[in-house]
Parts: structure tokens; C-alpha cells; sequence
């Protein structure tokens, strides 16, 4: 049987947490009002970045890609995006 939501999927309420969705082969969810997906449903959830500024010397920032608009987060010099008071190495975002 299908669901209702993979004939419409503009009827799944993204914004809701917790919400998974399917976006061509990308998963997608919304994990505490933050954007993640990941291809083919595996691996890691990847936050999505916008952009990045600050000094290169280290004191880096990266625009995260919300649910609902954009949060400015710190990276550090190992590539590291600190979010909700963890640290995200590179395989758990993508530019």
C-alpha cells in the first residue's frame, strides 16, 4: 500500500520534529529544528552548510541550514562543527 505522503509529499509536515522524508534518493529528517539528510537511507545524518567565514586561523564559523532559516555555528581547525554542545567531524556534514 502507499503512503498518502509519497504520492504528496508536499503534505509532510516538515517542520514537525523528528519528521523523515524522501527527497529523490536523499533521506531527510528534521532532528531538533536542523536539516539532515543522507543518501540512499544510509550512513551518517549530515548537516548541510551554506557557508563558511570567520578567520581561517581558526576561529571559523559555518552557516547550518535549519528546518526554518540558518544558525551561525563555530568550526574549529580539525573541521569540526560544534552543535548543540557537540562536536561533528567532516562525515557528518556536507557543503
Amino acid at each position: 500500500m502507499t503512503d498518502q505522503a509519497d504520492l504528496f509529499p508536499e503534505l509532510i509536515d516538515t517542520t514537525r520534529e523528528g519528521t523523515v522524508w524522501w527527497a529523490g534518493n536523499w533521506q531527510c529528517r528534521n532532528w531538533h529544528g536542523y536539516f539532515q539528510h543522507r543518501e540512499g537511507g544510509r550512513g551518517h545524518w549530515c548537516f548541510v552548510i551554506q557557508s563558511f567565514g570567520g578567520d581561517p586561523a581558526g576561529d571559523g564559523r559555518a552557516e547550518l541550514h535549519r528546518i526554518v532559516g540558518q544558525e551561525t555555528v563555530p568550526i574549529d581547525p580539525q573541521n569540526r562543527i560544534l552543535v548543540r554542545g557537540r562536536r561533528y567531524g567532516r562525515d557528518c556534514w556536507h557543503h
